[in-house]
C-alpha cells in the first residue's frame, strides 16, 4: 500500500514544472548514465539485483534504466508529469519499473521499502529538510542513497570555458551548472555528520548539431522562445558549434559524478 503524504505548499511545487516545456529537447540530447555506477554501487555497496532502488526525481529514465538491466525492481518517482510520461515511454520494455506521480519530499512510497534511494540531477531541487525526512521514512535501515550528477568541466579546455560563457551570457540564474549542484560542501549538510564517498567517472558524449542545440536548450536556465535574448543565444548556440566541431560533431567531456551516504538517525539531528 502506499503511503499517501500530507499536502505540499505550492513554493514547493513550483521548481518541479521547469522541465515541461524542454522534454523533448531532454529526450534527445541530456547524456546517460555509465553503466559502471552498478559495479561500483555492488563493489562498494552490497547492492544486489534483487535489491528495490528508489529513483527519486526519475525524469525521462535515463538513470533508472541502468538499475534495471541490473535486475533490480525500480520505482521511478517524478513529479512532473511530461518527464514522468517520457520515462515511461522510455522504459516501456522494462517490467520491473513502478512509475509514481510523487516527489522527494512526499514520494508516496510505503515505509521502509527502498534498499538504495538515487538522484540523477535532481537533489539540488529538493527541499532538504522535508526530503531527508521522507527518505528516512522509505529507506529500509542501514539503506544507501546516492547523489549523482553529469558533469562538465568549465576550464579543461576552450570549448568547456567557451560552453560556460554562453550560459554565462544568456542565462541570468547561471551559478556552473552541475559543477556547483556535484560539490560537497552542498550535500554534507544533507548526511549530517555522517561520512560521503566520492567517485567520479568518464562518461563523454558526441553530439551533432541539432542535438548540441537541443542539449543547450534543455537547461532549465535558457531562455525560452519569446524572451529577448532567444534569438541571440540561438545564433550563439551556431556559433559554438561551427568553431568546435569536427566532421560534425562535438565532443561533451562529462564525468559522472557520484557522491554515496547513509543518513544518521532521527535523533542525531536534534543531538
Amino acid at each position: 500500500m502506499l503511503y499517501k503524504p500530507k499536502a505540499i505548499s505550492h513554493f514547493m511545487q513550483n521548481p518541479k514544472q521547469r522541465f515541461t516545456n524542454r522534454v523533448s529537447d531532454y529526450i534527445k540530447a541530456r547524456p546517460g548514465y555509465p553503466g559502471q555506477i552498478i559495479q561500483l554501487l555492488t563493489e562498494r555497496f552490497g547492492l544486489r539485483p534483487d535489491a528495490q532502488v528508489g529513483d527519486i526525481g526519475s525524469g525521462t529514465g535515463l538513470l533508472a534504466e541502468i538499475f534495471l538491466k541490473n535486475g533490480n525492481p525500480v520505482y521511478g518517482v517524478e513529479p512532473n508529469q511530461a518527464m514522468r510520461m517520457a520515462g515511461e515511454s522510455h522504459l516501456r520494455d522494462y517490467h520491473r519499473v513502478t512509475s509514481i506521480n510523487g516527489c522527494a519530499e512526499a514520494t508516496s512510497l510505503p515505509e521502509h521499502s527502498c534498499d538504495f534511494l538515487v538522484a540523477g540531477q535532481s537533489f539540488h531541487w529538493f527541499e532538504q529538510n522535508l526530503t531527508r525526512q521522507e527518505f528516512r521514512r522509505i529507506l529500509k535501515p542501514l539503506g544507501w542513497i546516492a547523489l549523482i550528477w553529469n558533469t562538465l568541466p568549465e576550464t579543461e579546455s576552450v570549448f568547456c570555458a567557451d560552453y560556460a560563457n554562453l550560459f554565462r551570457t544568456y542565462c541570468t540564474q547561471y551559478q556552473g551548472g552541475s559543477n556547483h549542484h556535484a560539490n560537497i560542501a552542498n550535500i554534507l549538510p544533507f548526511f549530517g555528520p555522517q561520512p560521503i564517498s566520492q567517485f567520479r567517472l568518464p562518461n563523454p558524449g558526441m553530439l551533432n548539431k541539432t542535438d548540441f542545440r537541443s542539449r543547450i536548450l534543455s537547461s532549465s536556465q535558457t531562455p525560452e522562445p519569446g524572451h529577448p535574448l532567444y534569438a541571440q543565444m540561438q545564433a550563439a548556440i551556431t556559433t559554438l558549434f561551427n568553431k568546435h566541431q569536427q566532421q560534425g560533431h562535438i565532443t561533451l567531456p562529462y564525468e559522472t559524478a557520484i557522491f554515496v551516504g547513509q543518513l544518521p538517525n532521527e535523533y542525531a539531528d536534534h543531538a
